[in-house]
Parts: C-alpha cells; sequence; structure tokens
C-alpha cells in the first residue's frame, strides 16, 4: 500500500516526459525508485529519438538504473510528425514518438 491508502501502481508511463530536459523530474524519480516497493515497469516516451537517449542517461548515470526496454519508435505514436504540424527539426519527431522502459 504507498502513500495515503492509495495501493502502488502496476505500470508507471510518462507520455512527452521530456525526463531529461527539465530537473523538476528528479524528485520524482527519486519517490519512484526509492520510495515505492515493489518495483513497477516504467516506460516514458519524447517526441525525438535524441530526447530519449537523454532520459536514459538521467536514470544510467544519476540514478544507476539499468534500462530495461531499449529506446525505440513507439508504434502507438501520433502519426503526424510536428514537421507535418509547422514545427521543424533535423530529426523525425511525433508525439508520444519513441519510448524507452526501466524497472523502477
Amino acid at each position: 500500500e504507498g502513500c495515503c491508502g492509495v495501493t502502488n501502481p502496476h505500470l508507471i508511463m510518462g507520455l512527452n516526459s521530456g525526463l531529461g530536459a527539465y530537473p523538476e523530474w528528479t524528485p520524482t524519480v527519486e519517490f519512484l525508485l526509492f520510495g515505492m516497493t515493489p518495483r513497477v515497469p516504467a516506460f516514458f516516451s519524447d517526441y525525438c529519438e535524441a530526447s530519449c537517449e537523454v532520459g536514459v542517461d538521467l536514470l544510467r548515470n544519476t540514478f544507476n538504473t539499468p534500462l530495461a526496454y531499449p529506446v525505440s519508435v513507439n508504434p502507438f505514436r501520433c502519426p503526424l510528425s510536428r514537421r507535418q504540424r509547422g514545427l521543424c527539426t533535423m530529426y523525425p519527431e511525433y508525439g508520444n514518438g519513441f519510448l524507452f522502459g526501466v524497472n523502477i
């Protein structure tokens, strides 16, 4: 049983999370890693593969958390690229376009 009588989740999802880009994630990740038992799978998505890699580096280097599911194209991503919606970069970008997973 978790905080305030609420049971712990069976799965954690962070959609378009920007995990490595926002320092505000740090206390949440610390809570998920050290404040919950049992450990559960967690998946984070982001717009582009490079953003996911930054999130993976954060989890590996800061929290020593191994990757359980490698960065890959999300089969459930938004079908329109950000480029088609007027936002342009050199990388393929989609809403929830790429994801990776860890056991938190």
